[in-house]
């Protein structure tokens, strides 16, 4: 007998383990036809579970449209669309991208393992001593302040811009000048065939937190090692982690750089897309979040337990100087990259910023019906095998 509910005990923790961690794994996806054109797509419930978005001028937007592939997301002005918290453990994310013919240049951004701006913020001279607050779409100001290189946008992270020739990898940095964001950068092709003016690509990211990969429609474009090591900046008086060095390959394994004192953030990864004076438009966005995320991805089996798969709550530190919420204006000097790729332009003259006001919205509890169907059919099924061996052992 003891025998017996020894093997149903197994069986029972077998399928407890498989079904948890199957059902543990958080799915989601939004393709924006739930809506009308010039609806607000927070009124859909996976945008407002997940995102948020700031919009930094009049003239910015964030609107769905009918375009030609269907509804689409339209961000276009200064603007981030980014989730409201953060994302734990690891994921798979991904989205279409298209770009307007004509709007040509390096106008959209899509961002991965940034942090939620306002923490990092510093005083910036050049810019009417104001107090510069790195959201995604915001110039870093590195060149302007005195540093060895160019500026690029954004403050923390690792992100793709999509050109109209070429594919820009950007990893986030830590430096001793400038205002201590700065950045490294490699060109890569473009996948054969691919045109995002004439249709839409998937830009696809996995993340398991030790390693990130990159694919535009299937072909791997980038890898990223990431160290086991994580640091923080003095300077920054936040006390946030980030991972002490990233190495950069390309598609077919070959180094494009190593980074050294990143600004990827350590603990979990804020998501966001980005324009700075420009237009991008997005659709599917897809989210498979928890361990075993990127095997289930590839149709793999998932067989480890999954952490928290909502995005946490956003911090409540704030920078001890109140951050100026306006996009900077773009300096005059001409940076070292080839004109056009930075997208610098600065807002028309006497333009005020507006700020999307909205509080930090708490993820949306998920409904869990189905994980508890799934547990009664195994309990169902281990009661079968009790009733079948029990009979035998008597005899």
């Amino acid at each position: 007998m003891k025998k017996v509910f020894s093997a149903v005990l197994a069986v029972i923790l077998i399928l407890s383990l498989t079904v948890l961690n199957a059902a543990a794994l958080e799915k989601e996806k939004e393709d924006f036809e739930g809506a009308a054109p010039g609806d607000d797509p927070l009124m859909l419930d996976m945008v407002f579970d997940y995102f948020e978005y700031i919009l930094a001028t009049p003239d910015s937007m964030c609107e769905i449209v009918n375009e030609d592939f269907g509804n689409m997301l339209r961000i276009t002005g200064f603007t981030d669309f980014r989730t409201i918290g953060y994302i734990d453990g690891e994921y798979v994310f991904s989205v279409d991208v298209y770009k307007p013919e004509g709007d040509p240049g390096r106008r959209g951004n899509v961002f991965i393992r940034g942090e939620i701006p306002g923490a990092l913020a510093k005083f910036n001279p050049p810019n009417a001593n104001s107090t510069n607050v790195f959201n995604y779409y915001e110039w870093d100001w590195y060149a302007e302040n005195g540093g060895a290189g160019a500026s690029e946008i954004g403050g923390t992270g690792i992100f793709v811009n999509l050109g109209d020739n070429d594919i820009k990898l950007v990893v986030k940095k830590y430096a001793e000048d400038g205002l201590t964001v700065n950045s490294d950068v490699a060109l890569l092709d473009y996948p054969e065939g691919i045109d995002v003016y004439e249709k839409p690509a998937n830009l696809k990211f996995t993340d398991d937190g030790k390693e990130i990969n990159i694919y535009l429609d299937g072909t791997k474009l980038a890898r990223i090692a990431l160290s086991a090591e994580s640091v923080s900046y003095d300077s920054d008086e936040t006390g946030n982690l980030y991972f002490k060095s990233a190495v950069a390959y390309d598609g077919q394994g070959n180094e494009l750089f190593t980074t050294e004192n990143t600004r990827i953030r350590y603990e979990n990864s804020q998501l966001a897309m980005a324009t700075r004076a420009g237009t991008m438009y997005v659709d599917n966005i897809r989210f498979i979040i928890g361990t075993g995320a990127i095997a289930a991805s590839e149709g793999g089996e998932v067989v480890t337990e999954a952490p928290t798969a909502a995005p946490t709550e956003a911090p409540t530190e704030a920078p001890t100087e109140a951050p100026t919420e306006a996009p900077t204006e773009a300096p005059v000097e001409t940076p070292t990259e080839p004109a056009g790729d930075n997208g610098t332009e600065a807002p028309s003259e006497g333009t005020k910023a507006e700020q999307k006001t909205e509080p930090v919205k708490e993820p949306a509890k998920k409904n869990n019906t189905t994980l508890i169907i799934v547990i009664i059919a195994a309990i169902v099924v281990v009661a079968a095998v009790v009733i079948i061996l029990l009979p035998k052992k008597k005899k």
